[in-house]
């Protein structure tokens, strides 16, 4: 499976999106710029095209770097993320999950 997109040098900043694995739901991304990319999430199965989770890897990400992820389709009233819920994510480089 070749790459949506590849880094044109070492000073490309664009981030890479993947979610075709199992369980991966992001649609589509638009870079606004180096440092925010709005998401569309794919709907929730046996929903009204709701959304409440996500499910993605980005690379290319140098440390350091602080990026806006804006999410522009989780419109759901109710959401557990209301409630204190927080972002859990994994890095293969440290091994390690942190919260956000």
């Amino acid at each position: 499976m070749c790459d949506y997109y590849s880094p044109k040098d070492t000073n490309d900043k664009t981030l890479i999106f993947e979610s075709r694995f199992e369980s991966g739901n992001l649609q589509l991304v638009s870079k606004q710029s180096d440092t925010e990319y709005d998401l569309v999430l794919q709907n929730d199965i046996n929903s009204k095209g709701h959304t409440q989770w996500f499910f993605y890897r980005v690379a290319n990400v140098k440390k350091g770097q602080k990026v806006k992820f804006n999410m522009l389709n989780m419109i759901k009233t109710k959401s557990l993320y209301n409630e204190g819920m927080k972002v859990m994510s994994y890095s293969e480089k440290r091994q390690e999950f942190k919260k956000q």
